[in-house]
């Protein structure tokens, strides 16, 4: 202790044999009894995990495969459907018509107005030239929605069409953008449809086409309810009519399109629960074409004059008389007993782009003329009247002076089978050559007044084609009461006295 030793401690090893004593044997017999039921436990458990993980294996595989099934079929289904309707419809609703009223979301179809997007082929609108495609605006409506215009997508921010009047040109123009892919499908019908209720057109003379018979089915559908259901045009309140009839006939409209589009007539009974109507107005067509087409030797065309002649030995329908007029714009009538009339055709109210027209001239000097060469009788109680070049189709006929004899506008605008035409005392002959220089005359001053005087903004090409007569497009109101203004008729008067 003294010398700084230290001294440890040891705890002495137990030897085994101590150690066995402190764990007895039971001990060991009971633990070699325990370990194969924790083996056993501890497999089931791994079995049961393992089976989950097969059956979950399974499950997401099955999964997997619906996903993908699901997509495929998703897919398929907005394939077929986007190639069934290529076609968007982002145009919902049509509204009453507001001159002073401008909307970003609303289209004006078949007329004009001062402040909203249109689609027309009337003069004097703000339509795009690229969508200027045809001669209604229903061909215009329907190039604008398959080349996918900005006023028929999304960009166009457009939700509402409007139209200021009725007539099947606008039913269909407004028709075509709430049902695009409708009307896209039938769009051959619907185009015949809108030019034969636009410009009275039925062509039947050459070759009568299945699209021309279908379209006249459903013309005759629109014109028969119109006149039994509501009013003819220029009767009674132009905007309550228009109201009204809109919404009768876009109620039921698609069902008639695709019944005469697919000639399945019993369809529009089963799916649409409707009646086809209009029989009786088709029938009287077909007639009086066929009436027209026995008389086809007696019509005439003056190709330079852009005027047909027809000789009938009576009026009938506008459709069968027009249908005879096709690729011109006037129409001389002559009927038996010396009753004639002449009109400008709705072509040259609007502006068309198939082919190029002549301005309209005026026919006042000429309804001068013919009254003067009246008979004292006829003279008395009858007087040649026209409308100014800015009507819609200026009529040129001998009206009875009585007041209770006095066509209406709506009158006029019946067809020549349901108005009295009176008889002329002028021969056939000499009325004939008449309005023939008559014409001849006033498109030659004309085009001379311009070949002198270039109208601002019109192209020479426009202006004429080389044999002294107008030819071009979009011409405007303020370009032919120019051109009119300027004809001096005191000539043509001297030359005609001289013959």
């Amino acid at each position: 202790m003294e010398r700084g030793f230290v001294f440890k401690v040891f705890k002495r090893k137990k030897t085994r044999e101590e150690t066995r004593a402190n764990f007895p044997r039971t001990k060991k017999v009971q633990r070699n009894v325990q370990m194969p039921i924790l083996m056993a436990a501890n497999n089931d458990a791994d079995d049961q995990i393992s089976v989950i993980r097969q059956v979950l294996a399974i499950w997401h595989s099955f999964v997997r495969c619906v996903g993908i099934y699901a997509f495929f079929r998703v897919g398929h289904t907005i394939f077929v459907h986007k190639k069934k309707h290529p076609f968007g419809n982002r145009i919902k609703r049509w509204i009453p018509y507001e001159l002073k009223e401008e909307g970003e979301d609303v289209l004006v179809v078949d007329c004009t107005h001062p402040k909203n997007k249109t689609i027309t082929h009337h003069k004097g609108s703000t339509t795009p030239k690229e969508v200027r495609a045809g001669d209604t605006s229903t061909e215009n409506v329907l190039h604008a929605i398959k080349t996918k215009h900005r006023y028929t997508t999304k960009r166009g921010k457009v939700t509402k069409v409007t139209c200021d009047h009725f007539d099947i040109d606008g039913l269909i123009s407004v028709f075509s953008l709430l049902h695009p892919n409708d009307a896209v499908m039938h769009e051959e019908v619907l185009v015949e449809a809108a030019r034969i209720g636009e410009f009275r057109e039925y062509d039947h003379v050459n070759v009568t086409t299945p699209a021309s018979i279908k379209a006249l089915r459903l013309c005759s559908y629109i014109n028969q309810v119109e006149k039994e259901d509501f009013n003819l045009p220029f009767v009674g309140n132009e905007r309550e009519n228009c109201l009204l009839k809109y919404a009768h006939f876009l109620d039921y409209f698609k069902g008639h399109v695709i019944a005469c589009g697919t000639c399945d007539v019993e369809r529009i009974h089963e799916e649409f629960e409707l009646t086809m109507e209009g029989e009786e107005e088709f029938l009287k067509v077909l007639k009086d074409a066929k009436l027209v087409r026995e008389h086809k030797n007696d019509i005439e065309k003056w190709l330079e004059l852009s005027t047909t002649v027809v000789k009938l030995p009576e009026p009938v329908h506008y459709y069968a008389l027009f249908g005879a007029t096709i690729g011109t714009d006037t129409c001389v009538a002559i009927y038996s007993g010396n009753r004639y009339e002449i009109e400008h055709k709705y072509t040259t109210f609007v502006d068309i782009q198939t082919r190029e027209t002549q301005p309209r001239l005026d026919l006042t000097h000429l309804a001068k003329t013919l009254n003067e060469l009246e008979d004292e009788k006829t003279k008395s109680g009858f007087k040649w009247e026209v409308a100014g070049v800015t009507d819609t189709g200026p009529l040129l006929r001998l009206n009875d002076l009585s007041a209770s004899a006095r066509l209406t506008k709506a009158e006029r605008y019946h067809h020549p089978d349901e108005r009295k035409i009176n008889p002329s005392s002028i021969p056939q002959s000499a009325f004939l050559e008449i309005v023939k220089s008559y014409l001849t005359f006033g498109q030659k001053e004309m085009a001379q007044y311009a070949k002198n005087n270039p109208i601002e903004g019109r192209e020479v090409d426009c202006v004429g084609d080389g044999s002294g007569y107008m030819r071009g497009k979009n011409w405007t109101w303020k370009e032919m009461q120019t051109l009119n203004a300027n004809v001096d008729w005191s000539k043509w008067d001297g030359k005609r006295r001289k013959i």
